[in-house]
């Protein structure tokens, strides 16, 4: 594949320096491009590897080590030359194809056990990139973080023991309309930079006629931009030699720890990659000191993913962002909004009554809490998640165990058996590996913050079961989200997260007031679900909706009830378990979620009741 030349892309300045700073210090920490599709993020990454220079490797060492530094896989040192390495790692990748395993021609034709690399190995000393890196399987991303911290790959399985490096430029894409990301590995990211949209006609036109031109001729494209690509090229291995040289001045270095601390991130990674990237910068430009201006340009890379103030979360799009706080208003001031009668959006803190708990209750059809069937939280068997243990196959074997199966039919095979083949592998000596994929709960609030969740405390209790939810969250790694809906629209005020920090930060001052839009409310976790469903695939998905059930706005020709309970018989259809808290009065029922609990067989419970038992048990979480 022929990469798009990297001085041909348009715009996306600081994009650009973001990987090119990168690759002038790989130990920066790789970069992350946060931005929508079509924004040129994955052509940017594979031109990158395009233009870096070539490498001088072993060439009978499967992870191309530097001849001057051979590891335990260098055979006898034999240097070429060879270009810099590119690897993308799949989403659906398996262990073995990541870090590595035993080589099977060997194993069967010379009864040898020795391993064969994976693309840990193949991304040694280059560039190791994954495009959607927030929907990579929490298996992999494990994997990824030991390695990316050590630049060590450590394999033990199938009977083989080894080590080798794997020190690469991790470059990761990805678009914040698909989920978040695992804040252990976005703190990996050394920098983040947000691919920008092109606002300039003139600037559209050019990058779609470079495009068309690429796709009708790459060789002849890339050869008219072959002299910029060399420019960059060597101006990108001046760098490299001027980077030694480079200094941090005192007064510099004290403006980057004053600037940590002022934003209040944690730990020093983001001291350590500031100064990196501004002594990269320093050398990019051909400089030995490194200036606070230097420090102004990559601060922001380095501190966006960072700072306690951003919700430890890639930039998100505007639609995922809370709605602002109200500004100050005095006593004569009219309602906001124009919204005739609508209550004041007054803060509402969380009341710290600790872990709550709700009563149990049963599933429509099923033996077990919530709603619908409950999924084996074992999983197991599916061709998602780690390797488990191993078995004697039912049918065909879904996916071969090659150790257990080769030392199955060496424990029978008798010494000197004679022929091409040192070990016969017959079919009662199959085995299959047994991988248990982590079942995935996400609990998604719906919350209604209209005027009338302002009395009885309901909101401080209501505010007290999102934090409630924190407590085993955190230990399974399962996912919180929080929908908001008031005025006349509805806010996902908290995209689906296993971020603590970010949810205690969202509830702290949610503001109430104004109408009850229910079923804009229920569109939008329609959609949430679904996205959650394209980026986890099969999980457990649950929704509590917190309301008094009296929506007083429609939507389109439907009056507010029949538009909500519409809304409601598609948020249905997703198959996810409900939970339905009505906050109305117990003396006056009559809103609209004991009428649906009692149509659908769905539990339903007063906010009141929430002490009795955890969230978790009446949904089967």
């Amino acid at each position: 594949m022929i990469p798009f030349p990297f001085s041909a892309i348009v715009g996306q300045e600081r994009m650009k320096l973001a990987l090119l700073l990168a690759a002038v210090n790989p130990r920066i920490g790789g970069v992350l491009i946060v931005g929508g599709r079509g924004s040129a993020k994955s052509s940017a990454a594979r031109a990158l590897a395009a233009l870096l220079p070539p490498l001088s490797a072993n060439r009978n060492c499967p992870a191309g080590c530097d001849p001057l530094d051979p590891c335990e896989l260098c055979g006898e040192v034999e240097v070429e030359e060879r270009p810099t390495p590119f690897v993308a790692l799949p989403l659906g990748a398996t262990e073995d194809r990541v870090v590595g395993t035993l080589d099977l021609e060997r194993a069967l034709r010379r009864g040898e056990k020795r391993f064969e690399p994976g693309l840990l190995a193949r991304a040694h000393r280059g560039i190791l990139y994954v495009d959607e890196v927030n929907l990579l399987p929490d298996h992999l991303v494990d994997l990824l973080l030991d390695v990316a911290a050590s630049g060590v790959a450590v394999v033990e399985r199938e009977g083989v023991s080894v080590r080798h490096p794997s020190r690469f430029i991790l470059v990761g894409t990805m678009n914040p309309e698909e989920g978040e990301l695992r804040p252990q590995l976005l703190d990996r990211f050394g920098l983040l930079v947000a691919s920008e949209d092109l606002a300039d006609p003139r600037e559209r036109a050019e990058a779609a006629a470079r495009v068309t031109a690429f796709e009708v001729d790459p060789v002849g494209f890339r050869a008219l931009w072959a002299p910029e690509e060399e420019r960059l090229r060597a101006r990108l291995l001046a760098a490299r030699a001027v980077l030694p040289r480079v200094r941090v001045p005192g007064e510099v270095a004290s403006e980057i720890a004053t600037r940590c601390c002022r934003e209040g991130v944690e730990g020093l990674r983001a001291d350590l990659v500031i100064r990196k990237a501004s002594s990269a910068l320093a050398a990019w430009e051909g400089r030995e000191a490194v200036t606070v201006e230097d420090v102004d340009r990559v601060s922001e890379y380095a501190l966006a993913h960072r700072r306690r103030s951003a919700r430890s979360a890639p930039p998100l799009g505007p639609a995922h962002r809370p709605p602002p706080a109200p500004p100050p208003r005095g006593p004569d001031a009219p309602p906001s909004g124009g919204e005739a009668g609508r209550d004041d959006l007054t803060p509402v803190k969380a009341d710290p009554l600790g872990p709550l708990r709700l009563p149990a209750s049963r599933a429509p059809g099923s033996g077990s809490p919530g709603t619908g069937t409950r999924p084996d939280r074992a999983a197991i068997g599916g061709p998602r998640g780690p390797c488990v243990t191993t078995r004697l196959p039912r049918g065909n074997p879904l996916e071969v165990a090659l150790g257990a199966t080769l030392r199955a039919a060496a424990g029978r095979q008798p010494p000197g058996l004679p022929g091409p083949t040192a070990v016969v592998v017959r079919t009662e000596d199959l085995r299959e590996k047994v991988r248990r994929a982590p079942v995935r709960h996400l609990f998604l609030v719906v919350l209604d913050a209209s005027r009338s969740m302002g009395a009885h405390r309901r909101m401080e209790l209501t505010k007290g079961i999102l934090l409630g939810l924190l407590e085993e969250s955190y230990r399974k790694r399962d996912e919180v989200g929080l929908i908001t809906f008031r005025g006349g629209a509805a806010d996902v005020v908290l995209p689906p997260t296993r971020s603590v920090r970010r949810v205690q930060r969202a509830v702290e001052d949610l503001p109430i007031g104004g109408r009850t839009p229910l079923a804009q409310a229920l569109e939008v976790a329609s959609q949430v679900l679904q996205r959650a469903r394209r980026r986890a695939g099969a999980g457990v998905r649950s929704v509590i909706l917190v309301s008094d059930g009296r929506p007083t706005v429609g939507h389109g020709s439907l009056d507010p009830v029949h538009a909500s309970e519409e809304a409601f018989l598609r948020l249905l259809r997703h198959d996810a378990r409900i939970l339905l808290v009505t906050t109305e009065p117990p003396h006056v029922p009559v809103g609209l979620l004991p009428a649906w609990a009692a149509r659908w067989n769905l539990p339903c419970i007063t906010l009141e009741e929430l002490g009795a038992r955890r969230v978790r048990q009446l949904l089967g979480g």
